[in-house]
Parts: structure tokens; C-alpha cells; sequence
């Protein structure tokens, strides 16, 4: 009699599934998605069961069975198994460890909550707080909603304070009447609490929301109402794209430029491309909402994959701040601020107005240098000098955390030290030397201990009790301050120029997201920025015209290097306490899978990663380029499959990123 056979999922770096043999005493009938406890070595594991059939590879002497199935139904069904498979063969990632990304921390411990009766209970829509659209909002709602018609994928860009998310709501609340769940997708959940207050307002507890700020029993919960379509909307950031639902009608991804919907370690997924994947799958519409739309969804619009709809004007603004240059040439700076921009600031607070100062760089200064010999005190794990965080006393590495004593005398020569550069931190502790009685508000991550500091400090921001409003990107976006009419770019410089070939795209997106911020209710507002490089063109180009005019000119540097998003690019990370390990891996790899390469497949390096050593180990990379995604996929499937069947040395730990964002 032949057994059934389970192919288990285990989290663990191993790409291939484990077969157990299901006892024959068990009473619940395995299917795919159920969870399962199973012998792993001499320890249990929770696995998930991928396939149920009656044939191996593996010698039935070989085969254990299973420990016991804990659910009597699926917790994952076809239709995210389908998402989850695809996951791991498209970012060639074990498939264990897709299914532990996938599933909350709280349901891979063997828990499953229980969900109170008042949980299921929903209240009326508070449809007396809908807005009414302008003309503009109202086209694009019909234009959404013909995309949603024909399931298409549609990017809603719409400068800052167009009002996109009354749109977002309005068009949820049509399919919440077809008796259709929505997910929401946030960049981070602590950027974006006007977004949030205004759907509690409007949904109340029809809302659950996924993200790292709750425990992972809330997670736990609010995942299984969405399962059991208890819950009709669910905001989160990019794990959120694996929460399974019982009736999805529409996926918004919001901020949809954002860096932060790709995963930067372990499992490397695009949340917002899994969308788009998700979307198609269940034959529903992907909305993408910007103010600065990426490069890669601007060329899908130029090439009908997807819709656009715009929006031009803000709602509660007449028109966009106007723009300051100060040329840093002219104006000299004292401690990072020029006295023309003091003067602003004066006047802003006079007006009682609100000022933002954006410097997107924490602590006092990012290095320390020795006047007499030049010394740069650097973190002895990493190739980056120590910040310093003069409050503190301290230096840190802002990558490993090393941390040391700040020394006033060189530790080379003895002579005095120097802060060289600017942070956050010091432009405050300028801020309030030049307005003493003035309530400041620093927000960055040294200032943020917890959620409910940051909420408070952001109720201050947001109500006017901060006057001066100081921080990194933390305070750049998805925040709408009525009171704020003077926004700030101290150092322009530090975003303009960058090895990266995105370097403009994101700084023009920095520049306009932190600029939006300026004048959204009936002030005209003013944006002053810092810049040695006042007649740089880029710059120039970025503050006269709109965004869409910008990409259009910028789009055109990349057209000839083949650059994304004319062509389709990966990374092989390596990794080791060796260097000499790294490029000995990295060259092998490279002098074997270019005799196999089908295609065109550009392969560069081996390179050091820009920044070659972090954490006490080396870094390399090889960087894969193709304007075929196909033949692209087929050299990467080659590498991938020669790197598993090599005996790699421990020492070295290596990484495949498709579709990269961060080549560093």
C-alpha cells in the first residue's frame, strides 16, 4: 500500500522541500497550507505542506512521518501559495523561507488566536466625512474606476496635497459596497499618520493594520481576520502584501516609489512589484500613487503595461511654494544655516508660521578630523568614518553601532579635534542659540525612542506647538502640517551628486516629497535651498518644471548605458572575513556561468561593493544586466544552480538580489 506523501516547507537556507509520510492513524485530511509539526535532526520543526501525493525520490526507509497537522483547515490558501511559489522562483530564495515571511511570527510558533465576537462587529461607514471630489479628483475617479473595470494597473500621480488618499478612500468604499476587501500598502507605518487617522475616521474598525510596531499576536490576529473577512481593509507595510483575504477587490500601494517596499536582506522581494503580481493572479486593480513616480512605473505608463491618471492642482492651496535659491558661494554658512535663511525662519515665527529645516544626516557630524595632522577617526569594522553624537559623548558607526568615546585630542598627535560636516543634531543645538524661546522639534531616529514619542512629538508638529519643525526623512513625507509655510534643504549637494545611476531620480523625489510639505492650506508657502551648485541644470530643471518634465529629460542618460528601465539587472552579493575569499568565489562563479551564457547577458565585476567592508567583512558583487528580462532569468537560473552544486566554503555567504534598488 503505498503511503501519502507531504512535501514540507521548513524555514531553513535549503531551496529544496522535505517529504514525510503521513500516519495513517491521523485524523485530519492534509492539504496544501495547513501547518504541520515534523522531526528536523533531534530537534521539531513547523513546516507548512506545500504538495500531498503518493510518489518520492527519497527510499521509504529514509522518509519520517510527520509529528501531527495543526490545522484542521488551511491557513494559506491556493491562491497565496500561487504568490508564495512564485516569490521564491522569481528571487530564487529557499521556499521555507518565503512561507516564514509570509505567516506571522505568533502562527510559526504553533499559536493560533482566538478572535473575539466584538472583533467580527462593524460599524456604519462614516460616509457624512467623504469630501466632495473637485472636477479634477472626479476625472480621475472615472478614470480609475474604467481601470478597475478592465483589471488594469493604474498610477494615480498627483502632486503633493492633491488629495489622493480621499480618492484612495472613496474608491475603497465602491468596492466595500460589492462586498470586496482592500489592502493598503504604507512605505512605513510612522511616516504616514494623516493616512491613517483619515480611514479610522472614515472606516472605523472595518480597519486592521500589519506592521512591526505590534505585537506579534496583533499581527497574528489581524491576518486571520482578513483571512475570515472580518476585517475589510488592511493597511501595512510590505510583508502586508502576504496577508491572505477572503474577497480582495483592490490593492493600493501608496508612496509607490518609495525604497522601502523592497526588502534590503534575506528574502529581497519587491512589495510593490508582488502587488502587480497578486493583482494579475486574482484578475483585480493595482493603484499606484505617487507625487513622484518611479522611473520604471513612468516608462510602463509611456509603454500602455499600465493607465496614469493626474492630478495637477492641490486641494486646499491655490498653488505650489514658491522656490529659493542660496548660493552657498555667496552666502556663508555659520554651523550649516546662512543668514539669510535665519532671516526667513525670524519671519516665519513673527508670522507665526511654521519652519521645516530638512538635513537628511543624524547626530552632530558625520566624521571628526584632526586640525593638526588630519586624522579621521573611522569604525574599525566598516570602510565609513564615526559619526559623532556630541550629547552622547560618543562616535558611532551608523552601520555596525561601534561605539567610542569622543575624544577632544587626536588620538594620533594629540592636537584638537574638529566636527567636519553637519547633522541634525548640531543644526538644533544652532536653532536654539539663535531662538532660545522658540518650541523646536527634532525628529530622527536618535530622537524617536518609541511610537508613542514619535506620535507626540508628530501631534506637536501637526498642531503648531512646534514652531520649528527639524529632522531627516522621517518629516519628508505623508505628513500635512495646516500651519507650515517655510520649508528648508540644508545641503542639497549631499543628494545631488551619487555614484548610483538612480541618484537623481531619488533626490529629485527627496526634494519634491520634503518641498510638499510647504503651504497646503491658504499661505502661499517658500522653499529655500542650500546649494553650492545654484546653476546646476539637474537642480534647476527639478524646481522650474514639474516632475513628469524632469523625467523626461533625465530619463535620457540612461537610455544609452541601458540603464533600468531600459533594461533588467541582478546583483550576486558575496560576502567574507577574507577578502581574498570574496574575489576567489566571485571570479569563480564568473569564469564558469559566462561559458553558459544564453543571451546577452551583461556581466560587471567582479566589483567591491561601494562601501567593501561593513561589520568586519569584505564585500563584492557581480552585477547582471539584460534588456530581456527572459534571457536575464535564464543566466541567473544557471548561476544559481552552479553555486548550489559547489562545495562554497562557509566563509563566504553570498546573496541573489533581482530587480536591486541599492547597489551598495
Amino acid at each position: 500500500m503505498k503511503k501519502t506523501i507531504l512535501s514540507i516547507a521548513l524555514n531553513a537556507p535549503i531551496k529544496n522541500l522535505f517529504d514525510y509520510s503521513l500516519e495513517n492513524h491521523s485524523s485530519i485530511t492534509p492539504k496544501p497550507g495547513q501547518r504541520v509539526r515534523v522531526p528536523f535532526g533531534k530537534q521539531e520543526k513547523l513546516g507548512f505542506i506545500s504538495k500531498v501525493s503518493d510518489a518520492t525520490t527519497i527510499a521509504s526507509s529514509k522518509i519520517r512521518p510527520i509529528i501531527n497537522i495543526l490545522d484542521e483547515r488551511p491557513i494559506l490558501d491556493s491562491e497565496l501559495l500561487t504568490l508564495i511559489d512564485w516569490t521564491s522562483k522569481y528571487y530564487y530564495h529557499p521556499i521555507g523561507e518565503v512561507f516564514a515571511a509570509a505567516v506571522p511570527i505568533y502562527l510559526r510558533q504553533s499559536k493560533y488566536p482566538k478572535i473575539a465576537k466584538e472583533d467580527s462587529a462593524s460599524k456604519p461607514l462614516a460616509l457624512e466625512t467623504r469630501k466632495k471630489l473637485t472636477k479634477e479628483q472626479h476625472q480621475s475617479f472615472k478614470n480609475i474606476s474604467n481601470a478597475m473595470i478592465k483589471k488594469e494597473p493604474i498610477v494615480l500621480n498627483g502632486i503633493t496635497g492633491s488629495g489622493k488618499t480621499e480618492l484612495y478612500m472613496q474608491v475603497i468604499e465602491r468596492n466595500l459596497k460589492k462586498k470586496e476587501q482592500a489592502l493598503v500598502l504604507v512605505p512605513e507605518i510612522g511616516l504616514t499618520p494623516q493616512l491613517l487617522g483619515e480611514f479610522r475616521s472614515r472606516f472605523g474598525n472595518t480597519i486592521a493594520v500589519i506592521h512591526s510596531e505590534n505585537t506579534p499576536k496583533e499581527n497574528a490576529v489581524n491576518w486571520v481576520k482578513a483571512k475570515n473577512g472580518l476585517s475589510k481593509i488592511i493597511i501595512g507595510t510590505r510583508s502586508s502584501i502576504f496577508t491572505p483575504f477572503q474577497s480582495l477587490g483592490l490593492i493600493i500601494v501608496d508612496e509607490e516609489h518609495d525604497a522601502s517596499y523592497k526588502q534590503q536582506s534575506g528574502l529581497r522581494y519587491s512589495a510593490r512589484d508582488l502587488s502587480l503580481v497578486r493583482a494579475a493572479n486574482n484578475g483585480i486593480s493595482v493603484i499606484l500613487g505617487s507625487a513622484t513616480p518611479s522611473f520604471e512605473t513612468l516608462m510602463n505608463v509611456e509603454t500602455k503595461k499600465y493607465r496614469q491618471t493626474v492630478l495637477k492642482k492641490r486641494v486646499f492651496s491655490n498653488s505650489l511654494p514658491s522656490t529659493q535659491m542660496i548660493d552657498l558661494r555667496v552666502h556663508p554658512q555659520e554651523r550649516g544655516l546662512t543668514k539669510i535663511l535665519i532671516n526667513e525662519i525670524k519671519k516665519q515665527l513673527d508670522n507665526k508660521k511654521q519652519s521645516l529645516i530638512y538635513l537628511n544626516r543624524r547626530g552632530y557630524s558625520p566624521a571628526t578630523v584632526c586640525i593638526g595632522c588630519g586624522h579621521v577617526e573611522e569604525c574599525p569594522r566598516c570602510d565609513t568614518s564615526l559619526v559623532l553624537h556630541k550629547s552622547k559623548g560618543k562616535l558611532i558607526c551608523h552601520h555596525c553601532s561601534t561605539t567610542k568615546n569622543w575624544e577632544e585630542s587626536c588620538t594620533v598627535c594629540g592636537e584638537s579635534v574638529a566636527p567636519l560636516g553637519k547633522g541634525t543634531e548640531q543644526i538644533e543645538e544652532y536653532l536654539k542659540e539663535q531662538f532660545p524661546k522658540t518650541n523646536i522639534i527634532r525628529i530622527d531616529k536618535d530622537t524617536v525612542k518609541s511610537k508613542n514619542s514619535r506620535q507626540e512629538m508628530l501631534s506637536q508638529a501637526k498642531s503648531g506647538k512646534g514652531e520649528i519643525l527639524l529632522g531627516t526623512q522621517m518629516l519628508a513625507k505623508g505628513h500635512d502640517f495646516p500651519n507650515l509655510t517655510l520649508v528648508a534643504i540644508v545641503n542639497a549637494d549631499q543628494g545631488l551628486f551619487g555614484s548610483d545611476f538612480r541618484s537623481s531620480e531619488k533626490f529629485a523625489q527627496t526634494l519634491l516629497q520634503v518641498s510638499g510639505r510647504a503651504g497646503r492650506r491658504k499661505e502661499k508657502g517658500l522653499v529655500m535651498i542650500q546649494t553650492y551648485n545654484s546653476q546646476n541644470p539637474l537642480l534647476n530643471k527639478i524646481i522650474s518644471q514639474d516632475y513628469l518634465s524632469f523625467y523626461k529629460e533625465a530619463i535620457k542618460e540612461r537610455e544609452m548605458p541601458q540603464w533600468p528601465p531600459y533594461s533588467h539587472i541582478a546583483l550576486l552579493h558575496a560576502e567574507s572575513t577574507r577578502q581574498a575569499s570574496v574575489f576567489n568565489f566571485l571570479n569563480q562563479i564568473n569564469n564558469n556561468c559566462l561559458k553558459k551564457n544564453i543571451g546577452s547577458t551583461l556581466v560587471l565585476g567582479p566589483n567591491a561593493s561601494p562601501i567593501e567592508k561593513k561589520s568586519g567583512r569584505y564585500r563584492g558583487q557581480l552585477l547582471l544586466l539584460n534588456v530581456s528580462r527572459k534571457e536575464l532569468h535564464q543566466f541567473i537560473k544557471t548561476m544559481d544552480l552552479y553555486i548550489q552544486k559547489q562545495k562554497i566554503k562557509r566563509e563566504v555567504r553570498w546573496a541573489i538580489d533581482v530587480d536591486p534598488i541599492d547597489l551598495s
